[in-house]
């Protein structure tokens, strides 16, 4: 399996998601259905069921040994192995049941209003850059526990660290300021634990 230059097919490289991965992974599921990335050195499946089965099967099937390759493990929930992904999942799950997010609900109201409000004032936007990217990057830095004056510094943290997902740290196509941005994101939020376990509130990082 190659990619269209002729080199192995590398399933991590984000311009393979920018484009339109859907030819790659039809002749995936054709041609190769298990497929060894020599790149990053793992193994790709595609088929449903197959896919299915894995997730069904945790005695031979590991998370602990990170989500991702060639990049180092963090200790985030989702490169643990039960009991403690269970752990650590029950956390903050009750912060997202269909009663709780309809608690929610209305604070999101409020804050698509004030956005509306700010392009009704103005009589035009860019609707991308002024709307749908500020939505979720407020209602999830609130949902954490940081304060408003923080909600453009998520914004950029989260662009910024999405952009570059996928490329490793030595990957000269990784966008610029990466590492930065989240070594900010790291301390603001090593400041914010600290914060919390002094004055804890009703978000997810006192949970």
């Amino acid at each position: 399996m190659t990619s269209p230059g002729g080199a192995p097919l590398d399933l991590l490289d984000p311009l393979l998601y920018a484009g339109d991965p859907t030819p790659a992974y039809t002749s995936l599921r054709d041609e190769a259905p298990v497929y060894w990335d020599p790149v990053n050195q793992l193994w790709g499946i595609s088929r449903f069921a197959d896919v299915m089965a894995i997730e069904r099967d945790p005695a031979r099937y590991s998370s602990a040994r990170g989500s991702r390759p060639l990049i180092e493990m963090s200790a985030s929930m989702i490169n643990r192995d039960d009991p403690r992904h269970g752990q650590q999942r029950r956390l903050v799950s009750g912060r997202f049941t269909p009663r709780a997010v309809r608690r929610h609900s209305e604070r999101v109201r409020e804050v698509v209003a004030g956005l509306v409000a700010a392009t009704a004032a103005k009589g035009t936007a860019e609707v991308v850059r002024e709307m749908a990217a500020p939505l979720p990057s407020m209602v999830f830095a609130e949902l954490l526990g940081f304060d408003r004056s923080r909600w453009p510094d998520c914004l950029r943290w989260s662009e910024v660290t999405m952009s570059s997902a996928g490329f490793r740290n030595d990957d000269p196509r990784q966008p610029p300021g990466s590492p930065e941005a989240i070594d900010e994101f790291v301390a603001a939020f090593i400041g914010l634990i600290e914060a919390r376990r002094r004055d804890p509130r009703d978000d997810l990082v006192s949970a």
